[in-house]
């Protein structure tokens, strides 16, 4: 009876901590920063099935925590055979991720020599939000002229930008946009070594993900890459309205580096568009109106003319996952934001839901990965919020302190 609940209890939570682990990218300090600030313990110890999808890593390292499993369990029996799991999770993330270095050298030497031959001009975009829309508006208006190719969905790492190169970048290519991620010092310069853009555009300086950086000066210093990275005679451009960004300025004048500073001002905003420098733009939130003016300035720095600029941001596309409407079968209008998992995307959520009518309320996972700035990004959150009717956040989401009108949102709509 002892080794059958071993059996399961072990099986259970392998599911779990592999589920988990591949959410946070197999990263020891993503894991870490959610065990420690937004309760993942206790998510972990939840009477809950989690399953990972599994890619061959996650079958790997999951092959190895059985092997773990085995080896503890016949040496000192069933308890200890659960150790034995979890050490093989650890081993087997380790072993693992030599693989992975070897593919991100292989593949980064493919995409090297990709770019080495066709030479298509790069622009990299970073910032803490506002990366993913940013790069589908100036996809769309550079298209205008040029023959694009664009990083796709969640391929902001040296291994998806490289086998997104790899794919699809070939001798008809003129341009090449890079949305570039990061977690820590050193692994945007990495990307720059390989794409060497000639444009550097940083939407925005935030919270999001401040806890792995250690800190905001070590966040900005990890942004400040892709401007010190840019070819010789580059351009760096940022958000004048942007706090966060003015200190990168700064650097970027000290070193001589070209820069182009965009300021935004919004007209008329509606539920459906607003308008911005006489140009009606059909996106649901005027939060991206700065957005569509730093892709225009880029695309001015590109060569592109205003009146083919203007015929394309009067049309754009709303961005994948962002204020996606739908209607519930008890009639509830929602609207989905769920991409958005910054304060500055939280905010401009709130703002977009006050011009719709009737009750309104905010259901969330929260902010994770903040670390030491939970505290005062819920006191701004709380001071938003009263703006609505209410907020649910969900309990292992990370400002649990947020709740405002706790479940009986949920109670009072239960059509959600």
């Amino acid at each position: 009876m002892v080794w059958i609940a071993s059996l399961i209890v072990s099986a259970w939570l392998l599911l779990k901590l592999v589920y988990w682990f591949q959410v946070k990218e197999y990263r020891w300090d993503r894991l870490w920063s959610w065990l420690r600030y937004n309760e993942g313990l206790r998510e972990i110890l939840r009477l809950n099935l989690r399953q990972p999808v599994w890619t061959a890593r996650a079958r790997n390292i999951s092959l190895t925590a059985v092997g773990g499993y085995m080896v503890f369990g016949s040496l000192w029996g069933p308890v200890a055979a659960g150790v034995g799991m979890v050490v093989g999770i650890g081993v087997g993330t380790a072993w693992t991720r030599i693989l992975v270095e070897k593919a991100e050298q292989e593949d980064g030497r493919k995409a090297a020599e990709i770019l080495a031959r066709y030479r298509p001009k790069v622009v990299g975009v970073i910032g803490s939000f506002g990366k993913s829309s940013s790069r589908q508006f100036v996809s769309q208006i550079l298209a205008t002229k040029y023959r694009v190719v664009s990083t796709q969905g969640n391929e902001n790492t040296f291994l998806g930008i490289a086998r997104r190169i790899i794919k699809d970048v070939d001798e008809k290519t003129e341009v090449l946009i890079v949305e570039m991620g990061a977690y820590k010092k050193g692994e945007i310069a990495k990307i720059c070594e390989l794409v060497k853009p000639e444009v550097a555009w940083v939407t925005g300086i935030g919270s999001q993900h401040v806890d792995l950086f250690g800190g905001m000066e070590n966040l900005k210093k990890a942004k400040f890459e892709v401007v010190e990275g840019l070819k010789p005679g580059g351009v760096a451009v940022f958000d004048g309205g942007d706090e966060g960004s003015r200190e990168l300025v700064k650097w970027a004048k000290k070193r001589g580096i070209k820069t182009e500073i965009y300021e935004t001002k919004v007209g008329r905003a509606e539920r459906d568009g607003f308008e911005l420098g006489g140009v009606w733009v059909p996106l649901r939130g005027k939060h991206f109106a700065v957005n569509v003016m730093g892709a225009i300035t880029v695309a001015k720095i590109m060569g592109v003319e205003w009146s083919e600029i203007k015929k394309v941001v009067g049309k754009l596309a709303q961005p994948e996952k962002s204020l996606v409407i739908q209607q519930t079968r008890g009639g509830v209008t929602m609207i989905d934001d769920s991409y958005n998992t910054n304060e500055q995307g939280f905010m401009a959520a709130v703002d977009y839901l006050r011009l719709w009518e009737g009750k309104k309320y905010v259901v969330s996972p929260g902010i994770i990965e903040l670390g030491r700035e939970i505290p005062a990004v819920q006191r701004r959150l709380r001071e938003k919020l009263k703006e609505i009717d209410g907020a649910w956040i969900s309990r292992y989401g990370g400002i649990e302190k947020v709740v405002r009108a706790g479940d009986t949102i949920l109670k009072k709509h239960s059509a959600l």
